[in-house]
């Protein structure tokens, strides 16, 4: 991760020099089945100094729950009915939510200076 200097690997099986594309690992919210890998890194609080840099699992901003997390980016995590989406919208659909745009950069904002 070149912004933070730090390495997150990916281990993943191969069969013959290629990667293996069927298995049984189920991932929530993703389609499909597919084998197992593993994640390893040298990435929390890589900008932040901390996985939580507000110190808390969970904040409230703009009247939003949210939990910000620095695991090699900073992110800050919400329910999507918490902000009157349903998480299943088109990206067209997002980018013309303009009520959406506003208190997701409003919140972008706060939780930046955390």
């Amino acid at each position: 991760m070149l912004n933070t200097n730090s390495i997150a690997t990916a281990t993943f099986p191969m069969r013959d020099g290629a990667p293996v594309y069927s298995g049984s690992t189920m991932i929530a919210g993703v389609p499909g089945q597919r084998p197992r890998f593993e994640l390893t890194r040298d990435t929390e609080g890589a900008t932040c100094g901390t996985l939580l840099p507000t110190g808390n699992a969970v904040d409230t901003i703009c009247g939003v729950t949210v939990t910000c997390i620095d695991n090699g980016m900073p992110v800050v995590i919400m329910r999507a009915d918490d902000v009157g989406i349903t998480g299943y919208e088109s990206p067209a659909e997002l980018e013309a939510n303009a009520p959406l745009r506003k208190i997701l950069e409003e919140i972008r904002l706060i939780a930046g200076r955390s």
